[in-house]
Protein backbone atom coordinates (compact mmCIF):
# COMPACT_ATOMS: atom_id res chain seq x y z
CA UNK A 1 0.00 0.00 0.00
CA UNK A 2 1.31 3.67 -0.73
CA UNK A 3 0.28 7.09 -0.01
CA UNK A 4 2.00 10.40 -0.21
CA UNK A 5 2.97 12.19 3.03
CA UNK A 6 1.49 13.92 5.30
CA UNK A 7 2.50 13.14 8.60
CA UNK A 8 5.66 11.53 10.72
CA UNK A 9 6.06 8.17 9.00
CA UNK A 10 5.74 7.04 12.70
CA UNK A 11 2.02 7.80 13.10
CA UNK A 12 1.21 5.30 10.46
CA UNK A 13 0.64 1.43 10.36
CA UNK A 14 3.54 -0.24 9.82
CA UNK A 15 2.10 -2.11 6.82
CA UNK A 16 1.94 1.39 4.64
CA UNK A 17 5.07 2.54 3.05
CA UNK A 18 5.69 6.50 2.84
CA UNK A 19 6.13 7.88 -0.94
CA UNK A 20 7.02 11.28 -1.14
CA UNK A 21 5.43 12.94 -3.97
CA UNK A 22 8.49 14.85 -4.44
CA UNK A 23 11.82 13.92 -5.80
CA UNK A 24 14.58 12.98 -2.97
CA UNK A 25 18.59 13.78 -3.09
CA UNK A 26 20.55 11.05 -2.43
CA UNK A 27 24.16 10.65 -0.29
CA UNK A 28 25.99 11.31 -3.05
CA UNK A 29 23.74 14.82 -4.20
CA UNK A 30 24.27 15.59 -0.54
CA UNK A 31 28.00 15.49 -0.87
CA UNK A 32 28.17 17.40 -3.93
CA UNK A 33 26.38 19.87 -2.01
CA UNK A 34 28.51 19.89 0.79
CA UNK A 35 31.95 20.36 -1.24
CA UNK A 36 29.94 23.30 -2.87
CA UNK A 37 28.61 24.93 0.07
CA UNK A 38 29.88 22.80 2.92
CA UNK A 39 27.94 22.13 5.81
CA UNK A 40 24.87 24.53 5.04
CA UNK A 41 24.72 22.80 1.84
CA UNK A 42 24.56 19.10 2.95
CA UNK A 43 21.96 20.12 5.67
CA UNK A 44 20.00 22.13 3.51
CA UNK A 45 19.43 18.90 1.24
CA UNK A 46 18.65 16.46 4.51
CA UNK A 47 16.13 19.44 5.44
CA UNK A 48 14.79 18.81 2.36
CA UNK A 49 14.52 14.94 2.14
CA UNK A 50 12.82 15.35 5.61
CA UNK A 51 10.55 17.62 4.63
CA UNK A 52 9.64 15.58 1.89
CA UNK A 53 9.03 12.63 3.78
CA UNK A 54 6.64 14.59 5.80
CA UNK A 55 8.93 14.46 9.00
CA UNK A 56 8.88 18.37 9.45
CA UNK A 57 10.05 18.50 13.40
CA UNK A 58 13.42 16.81 11.61
CA UNK A 59 13.63 18.92 8.70
CA UNK A 60 13.50 22.25 11.08
CA UNK A 61 16.36 20.32 13.43
CA UNK A 62 18.42 19.46 10.49
CA UNK A 63 18.20 23.29 9.39
CA UNK A 64 18.90 24.37 12.83
CA UNK A 65 21.77 22.15 13.00
CA UNK A 66 23.20 22.60 10.00
CA UNK A 67 23.34 26.38 10.67
CA UNK A 68 24.95 25.51 14.06
CA UNK A 69 27.78 23.70 12.77
CA UNK A 70 28.32 26.01 9.56
CA UNK A 71 28.78 28.76 12.36
CA UNK A 72 31.40 26.72 14.32
CA UNK A 73 33.43 25.70 12.05
CA UNK A 74 33.95 29.14 10.61
CA UNK A 75 34.87 29.89 13.97
CA UNK A 76 37.64 27.07 14.13
CA UNK A 77 38.45 27.83 11.10
CA UNK A 78 39.34 31.60 10.98
CA UNK A 79 40.94 30.59 14.44
CA UNK A 80 43.37 28.05 13.00
CA UNK A 81 43.65 29.61 9.66
CA UNK A 82 43.18 27.02 7.93
CA UNK A 83 39.56 27.60 6.07
CA UNK A 84 39.70 24.72 3.33
CA UNK A 85 40.21 21.88 5.81
CA UNK A 86 37.36 22.95 8.81
CA UNK A 87 35.23 24.35 6.25
CA UNK A 88 34.54 22.28 3.01
CA UNK A 89 36.97 18.99 3.71
CA UNK A 90 35.25 17.98 6.86
CA UNK A 91 31.58 18.16 5.59
CA UNK A 92 32.46 16.34 2.18
CA UNK A 93 33.97 13.30 3.83
CA UNK A 94 31.23 13.17 7.18
CA UNK A 95 28.02 14.62 5.20
CA UNK A 96 27.60 11.08 3.19
CA UNK A 97 27.77 8.53 5.37
CA UNK A 98 25.93 10.72 7.75
CA UNK A 99 23.33 10.61 5.29
CA UNK A 100 23.44 7.16 4.26
CA UNK A 101 22.23 6.75 7.95
CA UNK A 102 19.69 9.12 8.63
CA UNK A 103 17.89 8.53 5.45
CA UNK A 104 19.38 5.59 3.55
CA UNK A 105 16.46 3.29 4.04
CA UNK A 106 13.97 6.18 3.03
CA UNK A 107 15.54 6.78 0.48
CA UNK A 108 16.25 3.68 -0.97
CA UNK A 109 12.51 2.58 -0.06
CA UNK A 110 11.46 5.65 -2.00
CA UNK A 111 13.13 4.97 -5.22
CA UNK A 112 12.48 1.12 -4.99
CA UNK A 113 8.65 1.74 -4.78
CA UNK A 114 8.84 4.42 -7.92
CA UNK A 115 9.92 7.23 -6.14
CA UNK A 116 11.73 10.05 -8.27
CA UNK A 117 15.39 10.85 -7.57
CA UNK A 118 16.10 14.86 -7.44
CA UNK A 119 17.95 16.37 -9.77
CA UNK A 120 22.08 16.54 -9.45
CA UNK A 121 21.68 20.15 -11.28
CA UNK A 122 19.61 21.66 -8.09
CA UNK A 123 21.65 19.70 -5.34
CA UNK A 124 24.36 21.86 -7.09
CA UNK A 125 22.60 24.99 -7.14
CA UNK A 126 21.84 24.94 -3.60
CA UNK A 127 25.31 24.15 -2.52
CA UNK A 128 26.41 27.03 -5.03
CA UNK A 129 24.02 29.04 -2.82
CA UNK A 130 25.13 28.05 -0.03
CA UNK A 131 28.69 28.52 -0.72
CA UNK A 132 27.54 32.45 -1.12
CA UNK A 133 26.09 32.25 2.08
CA UNK A 134 29.06 30.71 3.73
CA UNK A 135 31.44 33.59 1.89
CA UNK A 136 29.07 36.35 3.80
CA UNK A 137 29.49 34.52 6.81
CA UNK A 138 33.06 34.39 6.44
CA UNK A 139 33.67 38.02 5.99
CA UNK A 140 31.79 38.90 8.50
CA UNK A 141 33.39 36.83 11.09
CA UNK A 142 37.02 37.73 10.00
CA UNK A 143 35.96 41.28 10.23
CA UNK A 144 35.01 41.27 13.87
CA UNK A 145 37.77 38.81 14.58
CA UNK A 146 39.91 41.66 13.61
CA UNK A 147 38.48 44.73 15.15
CA UNK A 148 40.27 45.89 18.37
CA UNK A 149 40.01 44.11 21.62
CA UNK A 150 39.17 47.21 23.54
CA UNK A 151 38.61 48.18 27.73
CA UNK A 152 36.71 50.99 28.46
CA UNK A 153 36.03 53.33 31.13
CA UNK A 154 34.14 56.55 31.40
CA UNK A 155 35.63 59.98 32.19
CA UNK A 156 32.54 62.28 32.83
CA UNK A 157 29.97 61.97 29.43
CA UNK A 158 32.89 60.69 27.57
CA UNK A 159 33.28 56.52 26.78
CA UNK A 160 37.16 55.95 26.37
CA UNK A 161 38.26 52.66 25.23
CA UNK A 162 42.29 51.45 25.19
CA UNK A 163 43.83 48.71 23.49
CA UNK A 164 46.42 46.53 24.40
CA UNK A 165 49.78 48.49 25.50
CA UNK A 166 47.45 51.31 27.22
CA UNK A 167 46.92 51.78 30.19
CA UNK A 168 44.22 52.57 32.08
CA UNK A 169 45.58 55.59 33.56
CA UNK A 170 46.90 56.87 30.50
CA UNK A 171 43.71 56.19 28.82
CA UNK A 172 41.77 58.26 31.97
CA UNK A 173 44.11 61.08 31.22
CA UNK A 174 43.25 61.54 27.53
CA UNK A 175 39.73 61.37 28.05
CA UNK A 176 40.75 64.23 31.01
CA UNK A 177 42.34 66.35 28.70
CA UNK A 178 39.91 65.90 26.23
CA UNK A 179 37.04 66.99 28.11
CA UNK A 180 38.38 69.67 29.91
CA UNK A 181 38.26 71.54 26.06
CA UNK A 182 35.04 70.17 25.25
CA UNK A 183 32.45 70.53 28.12
CA UNK A 184 29.87 72.39 26.78
CA UNK A 185 29.69 69.80 24.08
CA UNK A 186 28.20 66.72 24.03
CA UNK A 187 29.30 63.58 25.28
CA UNK A 188 32.49 62.02 22.92
CA UNK A 189 33.56 58.67 22.45
CA UNK A 190 37.21 58.33 21.82
CA UNK A 191 39.90 55.48 21.70
CA UNK A 192 43.58 55.24 22.75
CA UNK A 193 45.97 52.76 20.65
CA UNK A 194 48.74 52.25 19.51
CA UNK A 195 50.11 52.72 15.19
CA UNK A 196 53.77 51.21 16.12
CA UNK A 197 55.25 53.13 18.91
CA UNK A 198 53.62 56.70 18.28
CA UNK A 199 50.56 57.24 20.60
CA UNK A 200 47.35 57.30 18.48
CA UNK A 201 44.35 59.35 20.04
CA UNK A 202 40.71 57.83 17.68
CA UNK A 203 37.47 60.21 17.79
CA UNK A 204 34.93 57.71 17.03
CA UNK A 205 32.16 59.26 14.87
CA UNK A 206 30.33 58.79 11.15
CA UNK A 207 31.93 59.91 8.44
CA UNK A 208 29.90 62.25 7.21
CA UNK A 209 30.17 64.33 10.74
CA UNK A 210 33.50 64.56 10.22
CA UNK A 211 33.05 65.56 6.42
CA UNK A 212 33.75 69.15 6.81
CA UNK A 213 37.56 70.15 6.94
CA UNK A 214 36.49 72.66 10.17
CA UNK A 215 35.90 70.10 11.98
CA UNK A 216 38.22 67.56 11.48
CA UNK A 217 41.30 70.46 11.98
CA UNK A 218 39.53 71.29 15.40
CA UNK A 219 40.00 67.49 16.16
CA UNK A 220 43.42 67.67 14.96
CA UNK A 221 44.29 70.34 17.48
CA UNK A 222 43.97 67.53 20.07
CA UNK A 223 47.01 66.26 19.39
CA UNK A 224 49.37 69.59 20.78
CA UNK A 225 47.99 68.97 24.19
CA UNK A 226 47.71 65.46 24.20
CA UNK A 227 51.46 65.26 23.41
CA UNK A 228 52.35 68.33 25.97
CA UNK A 229 50.33 66.98 28.92
CA UNK A 230 50.35 63.34 28.59
CA UNK A 231 53.20 61.94 26.18
CA UNK A 232 56.23 64.11 27.11
CA UNK A 233 55.96 65.93 24.00
CA UNK A 234 56.25 62.70 21.98
CA UNK A 235 54.42 63.23 18.22
CA UNK A 236 50.54 61.99 18.43
CA UNK A 237 48.60 61.20 15.20
CA UNK A 238 44.91 61.74 15.59
CA UNK A 239 42.29 59.50 13.71
CA UNK A 240 39.01 59.46 13.16
CA UNK A 241 37.31 55.95 13.23
CA UNK A 242 33.83 54.69 12.72
CA UNK A 243 31.49 52.98 15.25
CA UNK A 244 33.47 49.41 13.91
CA UNK A 245 36.68 51.50 15.29
CA UNK A 246 38.26 51.21 10.92
CA UNK A 247 39.67 54.53 10.56
CA UNK A 248 38.62 56.86 7.39
CA UNK A 249 40.84 59.29 8.56
CA UNK A 250 44.61 59.65 10.05
CA UNK A 251 45.89 63.52 10.92
CA UNK A 252 49.02 62.55 11.39
CA UNK A 253 51.19 64.44 14.13
CA UNK A 254 53.43 65.55 11.03
CA UNK A 255 50.20 67.49 9.00
CA UNK A 256 49.13 69.81 11.70
CA UNK A 257 50.55 73.03 9.77
CA UNK A 258 49.86 72.03 6.36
Amino acid sequence: MSTSASASPSALPANVTVISIHPMYSAWQVVLAAFLGSALGAGWLIALNYKRLGERTNARIAAVLSVLVMASLIAIAVVRGDIGEWLMVVPTVSSGPLTRYLQGAAYDRHVGVGGTRASSWRAAGVGVLSLGILFSAISGAVAISLLPKAAKLAVGDTTVFYTEGVSRAEAQSVGETVLGRVRKDPAWRIEVTRDGDRPVVAFIMPEETASKYSVRERLHRFAEPLSHEIYGDRPVDIWLVDRWFRPYAKLTWEMRDQ
